[in-house]
């Protein structure tokens, strides 16, 4: 027996938002730069380049970190599937 039409979606949607809003919750949002302070020009220059020199390196670290979780949850994924390919197996018609 089979089951009613789009009954057998609801684990597999609940699983993905499940995931997503985990990732979500681990997800972390880049600062803004502040706006530039009072000084000389040069010196103002200076440091709003040292600011962005510093927002490019966190970006890049968050960007690393983002890509693991998405591996991990590529992999979480992966392992799912197969679960889901093998129970298909087991089911008689």
């Amino acid at each position: 027996m089979t089951d009613a039409p789009g009954t057998a979606w609801g684990p597999v949607v609940a699983h993905v938002e499940h995931e997503l809003a985990g990732w979500l919750e681990r997800a972390v949002m880049p600062d803004a730069l502040p706006p530039p302070g009072p000084g000389p020009a040069e010196a103002s220059v200076e440091g709003r380049l040292a600011q962005v020199e510093a927002c490019l390196t966190r970006a890049g670290r968050q960007a690393q970190e983002t890509i693991a979780l998405l591996q991990e949850a590529e992999a979480a994924l992966a392992a799912w599937r197969d679960r889901m390919a093998a129970l298909r197996g087991v089911r008689t018609p």
